[in-house]
């Protein structure tokens, strides 16, 4: 019965997908949608197999209301622009504009696409492949690679809700909705940037770590697998070979210790021999990967990118608030004001620029502003979510500062949401309603207390 009802919601999720990508292939008049769409599914299906009979009908409802609102993205940009680009054309026309040449070269080996570009190698390969392949049934669109960066964050969803147990329906498809739906997160999958795909790599090494710690005979080939996605992961961008390696010793640490904690106080465990032997092992690789990257010059090329970064947002922001932020030095202040400016981001003033200008940028900057109140007035419940979920909370802590100490980009932040959203709903369903109620009132107080403030100043 339980195969049957599996089969059956793996089948209704494939003629959906198929529908839809018959919809757009129509709608945007090009062929090879569809074929990417029936791809995309089994993808989908395959990422969500284990719970796919409780939420298949949420994935489709989620994924349909994603399209439309790429799609309405789309049109905003070429109405506004000309072009189907963010502000008319950055990263993501780069991106694309360099696959496309490399196509038409016939370039598409990394050893050859790194002798012509050093942009993100492995981006630009996974690009070029989908214009190759995607030529061969009915030529490419700018709006597949979107759909599949969509159905990219779509399976990082659906690996994190594989957390949670089979009986917690509710929880799976409020977490499933809130995070696949959130805003931010969402707005920048929509785009041809390789941050979405970044956070998919990530996800995947701890997905695989987390699942076959425990199967002695999956250690081997999983070590493959993500031995693989941290070389593949290295060549989309370099700092993801850092999240990878921290994500694999959060993982182990929280696996070696996950049964001890059950069973024990920490107090107790710490005076365990074990416990003191797994802590010195864990110093001791943490302090030999750190000479390996002091030796192979990547830790002074991680602390220049991150100047870099700082001194760009300096000379753009320069005369704004956040300028004054990202200016003082990261010690012994500094991390401080970024922590909590990083909890704000991206500022979310275009609660207020909407009713003075209504164009795409308006629209979508008060799109995310949402998302950001919405992450604001929920960050109570964070914090009760933590009790439970210590690895999630240390992979939460890791990409969080990694990403407010180095780049502080809006579009790196995709890597924290995950987890940070994962720890949100998991608090919130372990708040009883009263005291959920009193949380978010005052949290929205504050926030208006704060948003007079910003108008007055």
């Amino acid at each position: 019965m339980i195969t049957n009802k599996k089969s059956y919601s793996c089948l209704i999720t494939e003629v959906a997908f198929i529908l839809l990508g018959a919809v757009l292939s129509f709608y945007f008049d090009c062929t090879s949608i569809l074929l990417w769409m029936i791809f995309l599914s089994f993808l989908i299906i395959l990422a969500g197999y284990r719970k796919i009979d409780l939420i298949y009908v949420h994935i489709i409802i989620a994924f349909i209301l994603a399209s439309f609102l790429l799609i309405l993205l789309y049109e905003g940009y070429m109405i506004y622009y000309g072009l189907p680009y963010w502000r008319g054309g950055s990263d993501d026309k780069a991106y694309e504009t360099i696959a496309l040449e490399l196509y038409e070269k016939n370039i598409f080996s990394l050893s050859e696409i790194k002798s012509e570009t050093d942009y993100s190698t492995g981006f630009e390969f996974i690009l070029v492949w989908i214009i190759r392949l995607s030529d061969f049934f009915g030529g490419y669109h700018t709006i597949i690679f979107r759909l599949l960066n969509i159905g990219a964050w779509m399976i990082c969803c659906l690996l994190i809700t594989d957390n949670m147990s089979d009986t917690e329906n509710k929880k799976c498809e409020f977490l499933l909705y809130l995070l696949f739906l959130f805003p931010n997160a969402l707005y920048i999958s929509m785009h041809i940037f390789r941050d979405t795909i970044s956070a998919l790599v990530l996800i995947l090494i701890y997905w695989i770590q987390k699942n076959s710690y425990r199967i002695k005979k999956q250690k081997l080939i999983s070590s493959g697998i993500v031995i693989s996605l941290l070389i593949f992961g290295y060549t989309i961008r370099r700092a993801n070979i850092l999240y990878g390696i921290a994500t694999i010793l959060i993982v182990l640490l929280a696996n070696y210790y996950s049964d001890a904690i059950r069973k024990e106080e920490w107090s107790i465990l710490l005076k365990r021999k074990k416990t003191g032997i797994g802590c010195i092992v864990f110093v001791i690789l943490l302090t030999l990967i750190l000479i390996v990257f002091m030796a192979s010059g990547y830790l002074a090329w991680s602390l220049d990118y991150s100047l870099r970064y700082v001194n760009y947002y300096g000379n753009i922001l320069e005369g704004r608030g956040s300028h004054g932020i990202l200016s003082v030095p990261l010690l012994p202040f500094g991390i401080f004001f970024r922590m909590l400016y990083g909890l704000c981001v991206p500022f979310p003033s275009g609660i207020v620029n909407i009713f003075m200008h209504q164009n795409i940028e308006t629209i979508t900057h008060f799109l995310t502003s949402l998302g950001t109140v919405t992450q604001i007035a929920l960050l109570p419940f964070l914090v009760k979510g933590v009790k439970k979920n210590k690895d999630i909370f240390l992979m939460f802590l890791m990409t969080f500062f990694s990403v407010i100490c180095t780049t502080f980009t809006f579009r790196h932040f995709i890597y924290v949401y995950p987890f940070m959203i994962y720890l949100i709903v998991d608090g919130l369903f372990r708040t009883d309603k009263k005291s959920m109620y009193t949380y978010l009132c005052f949290m929205i107080l504050v926030e208006v207390i704060l948003g007079c403030v910003y108008l007055v100043l």
